[in-house]
């Protein structure tokens, strides 16, 4: 949560706590808010009724501890559920591995796939792996996939390319060194007369 979500979870705390015919003082509030302050608003409101909703710790007015062990078992289901995510991607390059080889550039609907691609070492040496090489590479895939997942997507590089997209880049390039310097040179040479 940030400041923003202040006055939305100031209602949601004011709201538990008259469920138990208590008051909550604003020193109370902004403990509180510290201590759920790492988790969204939707996070909290949810295992605050979790709390109310449990049969044996729902009889008394929640304590942060209470909130964040509800919070715990959401956090272990995101996890697995992303890890998840991640193994379902890298199966995804195994195939395109086998589809484009080396030379031709893979194209995967989830753009971390291909950042992640790029931050191990990019396409051709992803390619150029030998089986057991491939099962550790499998393993940095998905912890390097769950890292990638909390970063803006504009701040990754996700376009993958095969050596052939390298080699045309290379050719343009070189054409375009080329075009260059003959521009230079008929520069100078109007320059000179």
């Amino acid at each position: 949560m940030n400041n923003s979500d202040k006055q939305e979870f100031a209602k949601l705390m004011y709201g538990t706590f008259e469920i138990y015919d208590k008051q909550i003082t604003k020193h109370l509030l902004a403990l509180w808010f510290n201590a759920m302050e790492r988790y969204t608003i939707e996070q909290v409101r949810s295992a605050l009724s979790a709390h109310i909703s449990d049969p044996e710790e729902g009889r008394f007015a929640p304590k942060p501890a209470n909130v964040v062990k509800h919070l715990s078992g959401t956090e272990k289901q995101s996890h697995e559920q992303l890890e998840g995510q991640a193994q379902m991607q890298w199966l995804n390059v195994t195939n395109a591995v086998s589809r484009c080889g080396t030379w031709r550039s893979p194209s995967f609907k989830d753009p971390i796939t291909g950042a992640v691609i790029n931050s191990l070492g990019g396409w051709p040496w992803l390619c150029n792996k030998t089986t057991n090489e491939m099962t550790w590479i499998q393993k940095e895939f998905v912890k390097t996939y769950m890292h990638f997942v909390n970063k803006p997507i504009e701040e990754l590089p996700c376009h993958v390319v095969g050596l052939e997209e390298i080699q045309e880049f290379k050719e343009k390039q070189k054409d375009a060194l080329a075009n260059l310097q003959k521009g230079l040179e008929n520069w100078q040479a109007r320059k000179a007369s």
